[in-house]
């Protein structure tokens, strides 16, 4: 399409996409791949989806800020996200940040 292409070659111009577009994963992750503030012009659709979510964390290319609040609860994607970034546990659900192990593996990530 149009705007993969064009996305492909600049990932702000995801921003000016039509909102069913940037609910597309292809396009989201071709963006994600360029920066993962792209993140900021996908839909709430894209932003609660955990795959989504979870490939741009393991691409190092996003950050907690940008999820969903119900995936900032989720122990995996706090996990990954942690993982990259000890840091990134001030942006988890309080049950998270209340969570031992996704706490130790913060603290090991960070030193």
């Amino acid at each position: 399409s149009v705007v993969l292409r064009a996305v492909g070659q600049d990932w702000s111009a995801l921003q000016f996409a039509d909102a069913a577009l940037c609910n597309d994963p292809e396009i989201a992750l071709s963006a994600f791949a360029q920066n993962w503030l792209a993140v900021m012009f996908v839909g709430e659709e894209l932003r609660s989806n955990r795959m989504t979510i979870m490939k741009a964390l393991q691409d190092g290319r996003c950050t907690l800020e940008l999820a969903s609040s119900a995936l900032r609860a989720d122990r995996d994607v706090v996990l990954a996200a942690v993982e990259r970034n000890g840091c990134a546990l001030q942006l988890a659900h309080a049950s998270m940040r209340a969570d031992r192990g996704v706490v130790m593996t913060a603290v090991q990530q960070d030193g």
